[in-house]
């Protein structure tokens, strides 16, 4: 009987692990996508509206070119991203020929302002937090059923013997010969 209950939890697991491929995964795809597509600025076709651009973002790299705290830099990114705006600074900063802030804190800050704007961004988010959390409930659920025992269940999960200590490496600790 338990060989049996262990099949069919191996059976349901494997299927939760296709649901989670078919939509979670989906989802953080789809997700990635708009979020790329939101990110992207259309750049202005007038010559004269791209030199203005031009000129602007330049006249916002100067004046955080005079700021020598990288910390006082982000925190008045975080600050202007935070009011509303920051769009227009943080386009200026990326297209700063000698960087002035990480591109890793830009992309969370141009990551920021465009689910700011593109509400469908966040909501795919939740969307995907609502599955993944589901999915988890179920596979918690199907493990205690079918008795607790995860290896069985799941095969993949290694087995370690917890009587024993084991460090970081997986090698059981020598024992201390007193």
């Amino acid at each position: 009987m338990p060989n049996q209950i262990n099949a069919a939890a191996r059976t349901v697991s494997k299927r939760l692990d296709e649901l989670r491929k078919e939509t979670v995964d989906a989802l953080k795809s789809q997700q990635d996508e708009k979020l790329a597509a939101a990110m992207q600025r259309a750049k202005p076709r007038d010559p004269m509206e791209r030199m203005y651009v031009e000129m602007r973002e330049r006249e916002i790299r100067d004046a955080f070119r005079g700021i020598r705290d990288p910390l006082d830099i982000e925190t008045r990114v975080r600050q202007s991203v935070a009011q509303g705006s920051g769009d227009e600074l943080i386009t200026a900063l990326v297209n700063a020929p000698i960087p002035i802030v990480q591109s890793e804190f830009l992309d969370e800050m141009r990551s920021v302002v465009a689910e700011r704007d593109h509400p469908e961004l966040g909501e795919l988010a939740q969307l995907r937090q609502i599955y993944t959390r589901l999915i988890g409930i179920a596979k918690q659920s199907l493990l205690a059923a079918s008795g607790g025992d995860a290896v069985a269940v799941n095969p993949r999960t290694p087995s370690v013997d917890t009587r024993k200590p084991y460090t970081v490496s997986g090698a059981p600790i020598p024992e201390v010969v007193q």
